[in-house]
């Protein structure tokens, strides 16, 4: 029976090991000027296109950021969005749709609002061309 467990264990090791992922290309963004940039959140469409979200200092304050990879790394569009306070604003999330298929990449986080404090911020892009489709804003009754 030891032999038979010790066997098991070997194999799922042994597969585990095989089914790691590789590096297909590596890519770096700066935005022109001072700012830095950091990125929060990755996914992926089912054609292999990686979409990544994070903060940009591009205007002054942190923005959210969003690029669409191609499957070997070139860059195809970028978005940057700049909130309603003249405030930071941070990704926490982005998704793409793959269960209803309407061509829709989702971004939320948090967004500083004008008087509101931070709200939760959620923008759809179209996948093709990296427009915003529509952005909803939400502040809680307690601000």
């Amino acid at each position: 029976m030891k032999n038979i467990f010790y066997s098991f264990l070997f194999f799922l090791f042994y597969f585990n090991i095989q089914a790691q992922p590789f590096l297909q290309y590596s890519n770096t963004y700066s935005y022109p000027g001072t700012g830095a940039e950091k990125g929060l959140s990755i996914d992926y469409d089912d054609a292999g296109n990686a979409y990544v979200t994070g903060t940009t200092d591009a205007n002054g304050n942190n923005d959210i950021i969003t690029i669409k990879y191609s499957p070997t790394g070139t860059k195809l569009w970028e978005n940057i969005y700049s909130g309603n306070g003249n405030g930071d604003d941070h990704p926490v999330k982005v998704i793409t749709d793959k269960i209803n298929n309407n061509n829709r990449v989702y971004v939320t986080g948090y967004s500083k609002g004008n008087g509101t404090g931070y709200d939760w911020i959620t923008i759809a892009y179209n996948l093709t061309t990296g427009d915003t489709v529509w952005t909803r804003r939400y502040n809680d009754p307690s601000n």
